[in-house]
């Protein structure tokens, strides 16, 4: 496996900062943002400097199926743009949520995901790219609405079954899984075939939160760095294993700090190291 971490707005764009930052903390990867066809060249010369590679371009959209369409076919282009970067870097995939229209019911955000991301699988099969859809609910206001519908593994089936390409998969956020009520080791093993990117956060939940405000509440967990939440990371290293899995194991953290980063990659490469696992 490989450690690295999401850079988000970290170094804001300041490439000789970024990799000289996870060359020295120890990191083999970083996923980057969306990334200009005129950053390309001053990405790879640090790729080439420092012997870090990009594990996965973020086009972090929730608009892709809506409900603004002129934002949403804005948004689809910019998967395609990550796509083409993504092939420019070797990074191995796109990262994306499939967002969801909250005026349409479940299935017909289903529908819809078929028509957007069907063609946006063979393009990306066709550069060599895998899409890797992230699990994270985008939970918002009161009562909650859920912005990206492929939160669980029922919506996974449906997605897969929509769009049956090698292309698509999962960018599987570890964090994300505990407040839905989601168990960590099944959906590992149930999915280990579709897991094309793994995003490493931890989660804490208070019970007494929990019974204030209920499932459908989101003021009852905290998200947490790798180590000091409520998840076994040693457990779930032992299973990425277990199926398998030797790609990119990605911090993502709250907030993200060159601090968090740092002590979120100590305990990881401690965990790594203790059991032997590269």
């Amino acid at each position: 496996m490989i450690m690295g971490f999401r850079a988000f707005n970290l170094f804001k764009g300041d490439w000789t900062k970024l990799f000289a930052f996870a060359q020295e903390r120890g990191f083999g990867s970083v996923q980057l943002n969306k990334v200009t066809e005129r950053d390309i060249p001053a990405i790879l010369g640090e790729m080439e400097r420092t012997g870090i590679s990009v594990s996965s371009i973020g086009a972090m959209s929730f608009k892709l199926l809506g409900p603004d369409a002129e934002e949403a076919l804005q948004d689809r282009e910019m998967v395609r743009e990550g796509i083409r970067a993504a092939r420019e870097l070797g990074a191995p995939c796109v990262s994306q949520f499939a967002g969801s229209d909250p005026r349409k019911s479940f299935e017909e955000n289903v529908a819809e995901f078929k028509s957007v991301f069907e063609p946006l699988a063979e393009y990306a099969g066709e550069c060599g790219i895998k899409l890797a859809v992230e699990n994270c609910p985008l939970i918002n206001g009161a009562p909650p609405v859920v912005h990206n519908f492929a939160y669980s593994p029922y919506a996974w089936d449906c997605m897969f079954e929509a769009v049956p390409s090698p292309a698509l998969g999962l960018e599987l956020d570890t964090g994300h899984l505990p407040y839905v009520g989601v168990d960590i080791e099944r959906c590992i093993r149930e999915y280990a075939a579709k897991i094309y990117h793994v995003h490493l956060k931890d989660c804490r939940i208070d019970p007494e939160k929990s019974y204030r405000h209920g499932k459908l509440g989101h003021e009852f967990y905290e998200y947490a760095v790798p180590g000091e939440g409520d998840i076994d990371f040693k457990r779930v290293l032992a299973l990425l294993a277990e199926i398998g899995y030797e790609d990119h194991i990605t911090l993502d953290l709250r907030p993200y700090t060159e601090e968090t980063i740092s002590r979120g990659g100590r305990y990881i490469r401690g965990l790594l190291d203790e059991m032997q696992i590269i």
